[in-house]
């Protein structure tokens, strides 16, 4: 490997360089998905929830894949927990304190067991907030771990709640198409899509690279470095919207950041599914895990009050954050 040969300063130079790349290709990649989207006529908080989440969720998905091919499963691991909880607690609470409050104005409807079985007897009655049925699906991968493990079945049921939430979400009527009068280029969309996600391809495997040549010589574990540095790392892209994004359309950065955090419970369940983790019970994971479920349960809370993150409550999650980046540093040392 040509990156053994490097220095360790070198090394991280190189690695810093490439996450800042990585975050500026998933940039042009959301940007020309946002405007394919804007073609089509797409809602812009369902196009930032599904499109930009999940674009924005590429590095992750990326990582995750050379990850398991070099037999390093755990890097991703503690990449995608930490990503869920920066992205909870900094980027939704960052937008919060930006913005002095975020409001959901019902962007996240009613749903109703109406929708998936409307012969049974009283369904109507069975109905749920959609951002309670998303905290949920949030709260699974740290509770699919409690046993110290994550098997192809724990993988399976993570992929099938996260498929199941998106295909209903994507069924509400508030979601239908509307017609935002914008004119954009289709060919140049799509060319500027596959050049970033091609670059996006490339950058990821340098970062795994040279995580596994400084893992190794710093004596660092891979589920801790993920989590700390990856974890923040591969969420620029998210970081870099939510401060691009201007007061009219702050919901782009809320829903980027939501839809973000669910895309990485799927991209957990294909890890869990094509490379199962074992002995997870340490310290770092159960912390982890036990904040991944805190500040999910935090933010739904926050939310459902009165359909807004105030700022004070912004505050707190980015505290939160703060704290557990601390915690997580004191335990390694």
């Amino acid at each position: 490997m040509i990156l053994a040969s490097f220095s360790s300063t070198i090394l991280a130079v190189i690695l810093v360089v490439a996450v800042f790349i990585l975050a500026k290709a998933a940039d042009t990649v959301v940007k020309a998905l946002t405007n394919l989207g804007k073609i089509l006529h797409i809602k812009t908080f369902v196009l930032s929830f599904v499109l930009l989440g999940l674009t924005t969720s590429l590095p992750e998905m990326l990582i995750g894949v050379y990850s398991v091919l070099d037999g390093m499963p755990r890097l991703s691991f503690g990449n995608l927990l930490g990503g869920m909880v920066v992205l909870l607690t900094l980027v939704v609470g960052l937008n919060g304190l930006l913005f002095s409050g975020i409001s959901l104005d019902g962007k996240l409807a009613r749903f109703s067991l109406c929708q998936i079985m409307p012969r049974i007897p009283g369904c109507h009655r069975l109905a749920m907030h959609d951002l309670s049925i998303l905290g949920f699906i949030l709260i699974m991968p740290a509770l699919l771990i409690l046993d110290s493990a994550l098997s192809r079945t724990d993988g399976i049921i993570l992929v099938i709640f996260y498929l199941f939430f998106l295909y209903y979400y994507l069924r509400e009527k508030s979601n239908h198409a509307e017609n935002n009068g914008i004119k954009s280029s289709l060919l140049s969309s799509v060319g500027s899509f596959m050049a970033g996600a091609l670059l996006m391809v490339i950058v990821a495997r340098v970062i795994v690279l040279s995580s596994e040549v400084l893992l190794t010589r710093l004596n660092v574990s891979s589920f801790l470095f993920g989590l700390l540095v990856l974890g923040l790392g591969t969420n620029l892209p998210e970081l870099t919207i939510m401060l691009r994004s201007q007061k009219s359309a702050r919901d782009i950065s809320v829903a980027n950041a939501l839809g973000s955090a669910a895309a990485n419970v799927i991209i957990l369940g294909f890890l869990a599914i094509f490379s199962p983790l074992s002995n997870l019970r340490n310290t770092s994971t159960l912390l982890t895990a036990g904040i991944l479920m805190a500040v999910t349960i935090l933010v739904v809370v926050f939310f459902r009050t009165r359909d807004r993150l105030s700022r004070t409550e912004a505050l707190i999650l980015v505290l939160i954050y703060i704290a557990f980046f601390a915690i997580q540093s004191f335990i390694r040392m």
